[in-house]
């Protein structure tokens, strides 16, 4: 093989990510060629969704829950990992054409452009004054009930968004693909849609879930903190400042991940975010990320946040340029 075919191995990644980025393609997800929906996540929930129908059931004990679920994620793991080496082999006998399916994986596998241009209709329901119509934008981004928020909720539940699923749906992909390639790549997206369909603290899924919630907090742990530093890094000069409030209130937030992202999310725009919340009808009682600031997102802000969120996709691109040649 040339050595300008396997520079281009090595660039695969970053180009995949730039483009899903510059280019909208996730409302061609919603597409189904052949009477067939065609992303990769879908399969993936499918499977996890057969598993659970047939491993969580009401009759089992909670020792049985709990293996079920440790095996359903070492299954999955072991799924995924191979699907993913397998591909990259088949990949590189491709030559071009694999260059380009591999870059293809990880434009597929993020969601920067998504989760923005989402964020994005909802403020713009907004700031028209048409609440119904970003309640029923919401859910898409977030996983509590539209209807308990105003305005201002709202606002303060896309920027959350905005800022955990960056980490979730951006970085935290791309860090373990940069470090185990495909596979790693795979694997991550694997166990994120199993933490987003089971890992849940309820009646329902405590224990079966419980292995997938622990195995995505331990990949997302690094991750979080590394988006945390993205996110500062457009503000050099007030860095030490806002990295002693980051570490101040993360721990405060009720994900160990998430406070990190958020918290750097809301230095950066100057509002404070996450505090109290509903969750499936219950209250929580977090702690606010940059607390003390305004907690009531204006229009202005909301739209600095969006902002400072296309500011941070760059240096992600940077650093993952220039970890491909480590």
């Amino acid at each position: 093989m040339h050595p300008e075919l396997y520079l281009s191995y090595a660039l695969a990644p970053l180009a995949g990510v730039v483009l899903e980025a510059l280019v909208p393609i996730w409302w061609l997800y919603s597409l189904r060629p052949f009477g067939l929906p065609w992303h990769p996540v879908v399969y993936i929930g499918a499977a996890i969704r057969s598993c659970a129908r047939r491993l969580n059931t009401a009759t089992s004990s909670e020792r049985q829950l709990l293996v079920r679920g440790r095996f359903l994620i070492v299954a999955m793991a072991i799924a995924s990992l191979m699907l993913g080496y397998i591909f990259f082999i088949l990949f590189f006998d491709l030559g071009v054409a694999g260059v380009i399916l591999l870059a293809l994986c990880y434009t597929l596998l993020v969601s920067q452009r998504e989760l923005h241009d989402r964020a994005a209709k909802v403020f713009t329901a907004l700031d028209k004054g048409d609440i119904e119509k970003a309640r029923y934008l919401l859910p898409a981004l977030v996983g509590r009930d539209p209807d308990s928020l105003d305005e201002a909720g709202i606002r303060r539940a896309v920027l959350e968004s905005l800022a955990e699923n960056y980490s979730d749906g951006t970085v935290a992909p791309v860090f373990w693909g940069v470090l185990f390639g495909l596979p790693g790549l795979f694997f991550y997206k694997m166990v994120s849609t199993a933490d987003s369909m089971i890992g849940y603290d309820n009646d329902s899924y405590r224990h079966f879930g419980r292995a997938a919630a622990k195995t995505d907090d331990f990949l997302n742990w690094l991750p979080a903190r590394l988006t945390a530093l993205l996110f500062l890094a457009g503000s050099p000069t007030k860095f030490s400042r806002n990295w002693h409030i980051v570490r101040r209130d993360a721990p405060q937030h009720r994900s160990r991940n998430a406070g990190w992202p958020e918290a750097a999310f809301a230095t950066q725009i100057g509002v404070a975010l996450a505090g109290p919340r509903r969750y499936e009808g219950k209250w929580t009682s977090d702690g606010f990320m940059n607390a003390g600031a305004n907690s009531a997102p204006s229009p202005s802000e909301c739209q600095a946040g969006l902002r400072i969120y296309r500011r941070t996709c760059p240096l992600l691109w940077l650093l993952l340029f220039f970890s491909l040649w480590l």
